[in-house]
């Protein structure tokens, strides 16, 4: 398989309000964008069978030859909503977003961090988190590697091949579980052919938890997720569990509640054209300075008229 891929309140790990680039939420400023392709949840595919032992499945659009060109001069839309049905909100089941590189990827969405030799744990229901693997097979047969940011499941009795993920930054308030209801977890992203330039991401959240919209900074690709280079594609995806002791998740479809769906919406970008002003109204001309080859005849003509007005004074 080709290795290609994919205001409110932030609570920030590291240092990451350091790498904040420009607000991309609205485009950017000097530049014009035209629709090129969407695609919405009838176009994804699930990827092998859904792992029993994480009980997550890998659903993605790589059949359909849709990916983030991270060399193209374009804008990603992507919009995941999801119904999650939480065992009366006493458990998380697992709803990752993923854009996968050749050596990186980077995952969004709700986590539990628990402590290597510990009980105590930190819930999230919109979570950015960076693993150094293509993960865009993942959790795709029985006992398949799986990155999926719940490590209640990695650590539980079934045995998982574990890659883990660094949590980078949390959108909204920390230690709160996803609740049961409708979530909705968007990326956009905007990516530049001249490598000089940081390809730029950012991530908000709205839904069911009762703390409105959050969204993070626009961050730089490059710049934040280590092992994500200019020039190559990354993998769209999403890990979800439909069923499990954690409760479930389902992808809405857009014939289901509200039109509610899946989608990616491309857009190519170009630089805005100058304007030209248009012409003012028209600037009388400046008197005429007579060239200095025309003075010698001048005053000879003022000579003349001398001379007349002499003779008519000599006449009277």
């Amino acid at each position: 398989m080709k290795n290609t891929l994919l205001i409110t309140t932030f609570l920030a790990a590291g240092t990451l309000g350091a790498m904040a680039e420009n607000d991309i939420r609205n485009g950017i400023e000097g530049y014009d964008y035209t629709q090129s392709r969407l695609l919405n949840f009838n176009d994804m595919n699930k990827v092998g069978t859904t792992n029993t032992a994480s009980y997550t499945q890998n659903w993605t659009w790589t059949g359909k030859n849709q990916y983030i060109d991270l060399d193209a001069n374009n804008r990603y839309e992507l919009t995941f909503k999801i119904y999650a049905n939480t065992v009366n909100n006493t458990e998380d089941p697992i709803f990752n977003v993923y854009l996968a590189g050749a050596n990186a990827s980077i995952l969004f969405g709700n986590h539990i961090d628990v402590l290597h030799n510990g009980t105590k744990y930190l819930d999230g229901y919109a979570g950015v988190f960076h693993c150094g693997a293509d993960v865009s097979n993942f959790d795709n047969a029985p006992g398949a590697k799986t990155c999926i940011l719940n490590t209640n499941i990695h650590d539980s009795a079934a045995v998982v091949s574990e890659v883990p993920a660094t949590r980078l930054g949390s959108l909204g308030i920390m230690n709160q579980e996803l609740v049961t209801g409708y979530h909705t977890y968007s990326i956009i992203i905007e990516t530049f052919s001249d490598v000089s330039k940081q390809d730029l991401i950012h991530f908000s959240y709205s839904g069911a938890n009762p703390t409105g919209t959050q969204q993070t900074s626009s961050w730089g690709i490059q710049k934040t997720f280590s092992g994500i280079t200019h020039g190559e594609d990354l993998d769209i995806g999403v890990f979800f569990a439909d069923t499990g002791p954690y409760g479930d998740i389902v992808l809405i479809n857009e014939g289901d509640v509200a039109g509610l769906n899946q989608q990616i919406l491309t857009k190519s970008r170009t630089e805005t054209p100058p304007v030209v002003p248009a012409p003012g109204p028209e600037v009388p001309a400046e008197p005429a300075v007579p060239e200095p080859s025309a003075f010698g005849l001048l005053a000879g003509i003022g000579g003349l008229a001398l001379v007349a007005v002499r003779r008519r004074r000599s006449r009277s």
